[in-house]
């Protein structure tokens, strides 16, 4: 009995002996080689696998997935040769090798191109590759993840102007903004136009740039907390200098109404002066401008010879006039012009009255002409108007309520 349970002891013993193992493989051997650690946009790099299967059975289904940022594509190809092919027909799925026969090595070039809206900074490319064996007709599964370190940066460089990129976004649109608006040459710019908002002015570009930021954050067209890319900057640049040039246009339009409205008024004034060439019509429109109502005026105008002239209004501007007093008919006029030449006399607006009655070309009829002071005595010239040069007048006086007409009558 003893010996027949020893046979059957030996009997399992051999049978594990020769039964297949089962042991896991020994993991492969991957080196994967990156031309340059650094991609700027609209760029490729150039890297090489070697698989190498150090088991002693054949691997099957050997694939390569590719984790990286979404501005990066690639291709199992030569960087030459996918440019000469316009960057076409990219991979971007994961990459067959098949089966990699035992203490065989397969090798492949792996082309990695940038976009060009990159995002900057520090990136990892993982690499995944996932294989397959078969053990007693049982297929067994496993795999190997590799990583690569990639920098992205704009021009091969981390910084534009001495600004780094981390901080663009904080910068440049502002910094556009005031290029901008100092071609210009607003008043209210806060430094010389021939100056930059940098260095020392550098907070203007600043303060500028976070309006746009919070005005942007409202419609997230841009959305630089994700990261900074070349098109972002170049939105934020755009945007800037957009709102530069509408401020600056706009400054400058509101100058140009400005100073045209100051010149008009200066003209309006220098044809509102008396000459000495005016008209009894002209004078009778320019000496009843007054920024008060005047009622029933007595205007006296003293010469430097001692002679005394006493009309309704009086001036005295480049040279000096003196007019009398007038009546108007309204017996033949509209309706509505009556209205309001009724309405002018009784506010005093006498100005205004006389250039409606001129406008309608009512008669404007003389009623009490000019006086002149003799012996103390007013002696009637029958002068509707008259005008002398500035150096031949001593004074001009004029008091309202003196005189028992006003320089203008309605005649209904």
């Amino acid at each position: 009995m003893n010996k027949f349970i020893f046979a059957i002891f030996l009997l399992l013993i051999v049978f594990q002996l020769s039964a297949p193992s089962q042991t896991a493989p020994t993991k492969p051997l991957v080196v994967i080689t990156l031309d340059k650690q650094t991609i700027r946009d609209d760029d490729t790099v150039q890297a090489q696998i070697q698989f190498s299967n150090e088991w002693d059975q054949n691997l099957s289904n050997v694939v390569l997935s590719i984790d990286a940022p979404p501005f990066l594509h690639w291709k199992d190809a030569n960087c030459a040769e996918w440019k000469n092919n316009s960057y076409q027909e990219e991979n971007n799925q994961p990459l067959v090798f098949g089966q990699i026969g035992a203490h065989k090595i397969l090798s492949k070039k792996l082309c990695v191109k940038s976009d060009s809206d990159i995002v900057v900074g520090d990136h990892i490319l993982v690499f995944n590759f996932e294989y397959s064996w078969i053990v007693q007709n049982n297929v067994q599964q496993s795999f190997l993840t590799i990583e690569k370190p990639l920098k992205t940066t704009f021009f091969g460089t981390d910084n534009i102007a001495g600004i780094p990129l981390a901080l663009a976004g904080f910068i440049v649109p502002g910094l556009c903004f005031w290029v901008v608006v100092s071609w210009f040459k607003v008043p209210w710019l806060p430094f010389s136009s021939t100056d930059v908002a940098l260095g020392e002015r550098l907070i203007y570009s600043v303060l500028v740039s976070i309006i746009i930021l919070i005005l942007d954050s409202q419609t997230k067209v841009i959305n630089i907390s994700s990261g900074i890319s070349l098109t972002k900057l170049a939105n934020l640049a755009v945007i800037g200098a957009s709102l530069g040039f509408a401020l600056g246009i706009t400054t400058r339009g509101l100058l140009y109404i400005i100073k045209n409205l100051e010149n008009t008024k200066l003209e309006a004034a220098e044809k509102a002066k008396v000459r000495i060439d005016d008209s009894e019509q002209d004078l009778q429109k320019k000496l009843s401008l007054s920024d008060s109502v005047i009622h029933k005026p007595k205007a006296t105008v003293e010469l430097k010879n001692g002679k005394v002239f006493i009309g309704s209004l009086a001036k005295k501007e480049t040279a000096t006039g003196l007019i009398g007093w007038y009546k108007l008919s309204l017996s033949q006029q509209p309706e509505n012009v009556k209205i309001q030449l009724r309405k002018l006399v009784q506010e005093g607006k006498w100005n205004q009255a006389f250039v409606l009655a001129h406008k309608n070309k009512i008669p404007i009829v003389l009623i009490d002409p000019i006086y002149e002071l003799v012996s103390g005595e007013e002696s009637i010239t029958a002068e509707g108007f008259m005008k002398w040069e500035n150096d031949q007048v001593a004074d001009v006086d004029i008091e309202p309520d003196a005189h028992n007409r006003e320089p203008l009558e309605l005649e209904e």
